[in-house]
């Protein structure tokens, strides 16, 4: 099945990069550079208030709203985000349901969102200024921490794909590429230069220096993109809400690493580059900034 995809505005794909690494104006409840810490846990030291993995209940859908701040072409650039998770992953999101907590999509100073659900409230901030809608990448971005999704530079292996600079981040921004440990976080793949779960590599940089080298130099300019999706975030989301088990029992074989879509299992998501229903094909290249169809095979 096509999606169309719509862009706020044409930019050049050469020069695109995630722009959630802004420092946010929103106290000091950030880290990560886009990861809001509630404040009923923020007394806990923050690295351990991520420690604490999330997952939303499966069997209801997420409730999500937007904020009156938001007029329809930006509404139609988010909801591609949440349309998206809706086809690929076995997590459902719903606009204006009422199941709690409600995701309250704001513009409230800079991309950011909560990791996972907070179940002892009401309702959770996702923000996305104007220059977070620019595509329907960073939201993708954000909806994934909501999700309780973590950053692909975080893994408590990164240092076997890539080389951080502390130093060359400007002042006090430095903890943002502290690693989550091996107890506290998870691993269902392998490390995705090509993630949009990926900073680039000059986020948080102090005078345009490098902050993240790729151990692989072929990969270095692949970190950080926002052009398109990649596949290995949304396998990331069913393997962490075990989605998989809805078509345990499916006789589908899918090829070049594919899986059953959970939505229908007798078709394949599949990785980049491979198409088809059962992932069996070269798939069409996928220019980014035409504006035109994403096509989401299941």
């Amino acid at each position: 099945m096509a999606y169309h995809v719509p862009l706020k505005s044409r930019y050049d794909i050469r020069k695109k990069e995630l722009i959630d690494v802004e420092p946010i104006s929103v106290g000091n409840n950030i880290v990560e550079g886009d990861i809001l810490v509630s404040e009923n846990v923020i007394e806990r030291p923050k690295r351990q208030a991520l420690y604490y993995i999330r997952k939303w209940n499966t069997s209801k859908t997420i409730s999500y709203t937007f904020s009156s701040q938001f007029g329809d072409e930006d509404k139609n650039i988010i909801r591609s985000a949440t349309v998206l998770y809706n086809a690929l992953t076995c997590v459902k999101f719903e606009e204006n349901g009422t199941n709690l907590p409600v995701i309250n999509v704001v513009k409230k100073g800079g991309c950011y969102s909560t990791i996972g659900p907070l179940w002892s409230q009401k309702s959770q901030l996702l923000s996305l200024e104007d220059h977070c809608i620019t595509d329907f990448v960073t939201p993708l971005h954000e909806f994934a921490h909501a999700l309780g999704i973590f950053h692909e530079h975080s893994r408590y292996d990164r240092d076997q794909f890539i080389k951080v600079y502390p130093e060359n981040t400007m002042d006090e921004l430095s903890h943002n590429f502290d690693k989550i440990s091996k107890d506290g976080s998870y691993i269902f793949s392998d490390y995705d230069y090509d993630s949009y779960m990926h900073y680039n590599d000059r986020a948080f940089s102090d005078a345009w220096m490098k902050t993240i080298d790729a151990v692989n130099e072929k990969y270095q300019r692949t970190m950080g993109q926002s052009m398109f999706p990649s596949a290995s975030v949304f396998k990331v989301v069913n393997d962490f809400y075990d989605c998989h088990k809805i078509c345990q029992n499916s006789t589908t074989k899918c090829f070049n690493e594919g899986y059953p879509n959970p939505n229908n299992c007798d078709a394949c998501n599949c990785p980049e580059g491979f198409g088809g229903q059962f992932c069996e094909t070269r798939a069409n290249s996928i220019v980014a900034d035409c504006g035109g169809d994403y096509n989401v095979k299941h």
